[in-house]
Order: C-alpha cells, then structure tokens, then sequence
C-alpha cells in the first residue's frame, strides 16, 4: 500500500496494479482515519451559530471538490473515479493529519502554558486551527482532483484509445 506517496498510488491505480485486497485495504483505512476529523450537523447549527459557519463552507468546498474531481477523472478515461477517490483518499488524508498534528503540537508548545491549546475555542490559536482546517481541506481536493486526474490519464493515453 501507497499510505504517503500518492503520485505512485495514482500511477498503480492507472496500470491497474492495485488489488481488489489492496482497495479494500485503503477503504478501510480511510474509514478509519475519517473517523479523527471533527464530525459537526447542520441541525447543531440551530443551536451554536459557529457550527453552522463551519459546516456550511466546509460541505461546499467537500461537494465542490467531489465535482471537480469527478470532471478531472472525467476528462481522462472517465472509469473508475470511486476506486481512484477512495484509493488516494487514504496518503492524502494522512498528510493532512500529519499537517494538522504538527501545527497544533507547534501551537500546544508555544501557548501551552497559557492553557489548553487543544481546546482554544475563542482565543487565537482556536481560530487559527479553525481556519487551517479550511486551508487543509482545500488542500486535500486540489490533490486529490490532481491525482485521480492522473490516474485517469494514464489508462486514457493513445496507444489505449487507439486499441
């Protein structure tokens, strides 16, 4: 498994050298690692106002980057984009954990003492994770449309359409 390098996943995915064993391998890993993120309701919004300013923006950018990743698997051969997004899911989603893990560590070193860091709810370290979860998350699509992008192009090159 490709649990960092996603050009090489991407590239294996194109050659179809990934296994219906390894597939299942990177679902259940993006499962898991799905299950670190912050998990907020719209319904929770009623109640808490900065909910409902984090939810929002983040399920657009989530739909938004779905589509474009759909539209960049698309302009390859157009095949496989579930498997492509679930298979490259995984390193990405483990860059951004790490990503996330070393700012806030950063941050819990610097303004440790002055409290928890890991709950800055309101304070500026609280509002700077806040919004390098944005960051993180635009990152994650722009990756992740640029990868399926070229794993879809790999099995679309001329001597395959020619065929």
């Amino acid at each position: 498994m490709h649990l960092w390098n996603a050009a090489a996943l991407a590239r294996a995915l194109g050659q179809g050298d990934v296994t219906e064993r390894e597939k299942l391998g990177y679902l259940l890993t993006g499962i898991v690692l799905q299950s670190f993120g912050r998990h907020y309701s719209l319904l929770e919004g009623i109640h808490y106002p900065i909910v409902l300013a984090t939810v929002v923006p983040m399920l657009a950018i989530t739909v938004g980057g779905i589509i474009l990743t759909f539209r960049a698997n698309a302009r390859g051969d157009g095949r496989l984009f579930l498997e492509r997004y679930v298979c490259l899911s995984v390193p990405l989603l483990i860059r951004v954990y790490v990503a996330y893990g070393c700012v806030a560590l950063a941050m819990w070193f610097l303004v440790g003492r002055c409290g928890n860091p890991m709950r800055p709810a309101g304070t500026l370290a609280g509002w700077a994770l806040w919004a390098l979860g944005f960051v993180l998350l635009i990152w994650f699509f722009a990756a992740l449309r640029r990868h399926v992008g070229d794993a879809a192009a790999v099995t679309a090159s001329p001597t395959t359409a020619e065929a």
